[in-house]
């Protein structure tokens, strides 16, 4: 069996194409090639390449008998065909020839280092609105690989709605040819203007060396949140509540009956990729949400007015629910959540004895469920002594659905 070629032709222009990538395309016996490329490829058997699914097995059985030369625009080892074509055909041995990426390109326009930037793209991929809004805000470079969907004016409505209007933004479209251009300005500026699908953004935010944007997301006690009259889970049975649900990196949260959004605030920062929605029907616990989320730059983090389950009837389909306040409707938030598909994670928290024991009637349709009852006294002065101040125990309930 040949070796299968992989090269990189670059952003577009042929005179960016890297000269050993010339010398294997010559020596090839077929060429497959992006399609943009077709046309600019002299060779007596080129052809255009089809759907990414479909084309791994035409390499393996081309390169049974011929050389085969695959060209991708930009640098294959970089958001490109490679790594799928690497995964599919395990067995055949591939030569990489890189390229200039349309990434490197757009920082050597701007003068740009890359060594300190870090790199998103939505080519194929889920770039969730908390992801971007939270790159953005950790880090003072970001270059994002746009398409048709998430463009410049998509980018740029998510920043001025998650309160990062200030980031300096560029975004370049036709990188290398005759209609190159490159735009800069603030997220407001890009809102309502137009670029082609395949165009790259550049986000700087002089900002994002602050000491407090870069706190880690550890567990937070009580003071570290904005208080007012509405109820919160204390530090300690959030904790436990945080170590329960096992949250990943890209969980999809529902907290049901949100409060000040403690438990919201928590869960978004232990999911930065994912979305948490705290979903609350009191119109001063909803002031009290946006304003720790604002706090704590949890952008991930979407407030839901409403009461449940009317409220989350339209909500994505969740990983983890957290029940924190369902008032005499928690069978019928459990039946939605379990109609929504099997294999999520759903936790109530339960303080009086009534709720208790109808929720305990409603796990029963749930998987592998655990019943935790937590207790929490801190101490208190009393003169030169101190003695024990019990809080109202809490039942915690957690299952999967089936």
């Amino acid at each position: 069996m040949n070796t299968l070629t992989v090269i990189g032709a670059g952003p577009g222009d042929r005179s960016m194409m890297l000269p050993a990538a010339a010398k294997k395309i010559e020596e090839a016996d077929i060429v497959i090639a992006d399609r943009r490329y077709v046309s600019v490829i002299a060779h007596k058997d080129v052809r255009p390449m089809g759907k990414i699914s479909e084309m791994t097995a035409v390499f393996d059985c081309l390169c049974q008998n011929h050389k085969v030369t695959v060209v991708v625009s930009g640098d294959p080892l970089m958001y490109s065909l490679y790594k799928t074509i690497r995964k599919q055909l395990p067995d055949i041995e591939i030569e990489v020839i890189p390229g200039i990426g349309s990434i490197q390109l757009f920082a050597a326009r701007l003068g740009e280092t890359l060594e300190d930037a870090v790199f998103l793209s939505a080519h194929g991929r889920n770039l969730s609105e908390g992801r971007l809004a939270l790159m953005a805000d950790k880090h003072e470079k970001v270059f994002i690989l746009c398409d048709k969907i998430h463009g410049p004016a998509w980018i740029a409505r998510v920043l001025c709605g998650c309160g990062l209007e200030y980031v300096d933004m560029w975004a370049a479209e036709n990188l290398s040819y005759e209609n190159e251009k490159i735009v800069s300005g603030r997220p407001e500026d890009f809102i309502s203007l137009e670029f082609e699908s395949l165009c790259v953004v550049c986000l700087k935010n002089r900002q994002a060396a602050q000491p407090e944007r870069l706190r880690l997301p550890a567990l937070l006690s009580d003071e570290d949140f904005i208080r007012g009259k509405t109820p919160m889970t204390k530090e300690e049975i959030r904790w436990i509540i945080l170590g329960k649900l096992k949250l990943t990196k890209d969980a999809v949260v529902w907290d049901i009956g949100a409060g000040t959004g403690a438990v919201s605030v928590e869960c978004a920062r232990q999911c930065p990729f994912g979305q948490v929605y705290a979903v609350e029907k009191d119109e001063k616990a909803l002031e009290l949400i946006e304003k720790n989320k604002k706090k704590f730059h949890a952008y991930n983090l979407k407030i839901v007015p409403g009461q449940a389950p009317e409220s989350i009837r339209t909500l994505p389909v969740p990983t983890h629910v957290f029940i924190g306040g369902s008032g005499r409707a928690i069978e019928a938030i459990i039946d939605k959540v379990i109609g929504a598909g099997p294999g999520i994670t759903v936790m109530a928290a339960c303080v009086t004895v009534e709720t208790t024991a109808q929720a305990a009637v409603c796990f029963k349709k749930l998987e592998d469920v655990q019943m935790i009852q937590a207790g929490i006294c801190r101490s208190r002065p009393l003169g030169g002594y101190h003695i024990w101040d019990p809080h109202n125990p809490i039942t915690l309930m957690v299952g999967r659905t089936v």
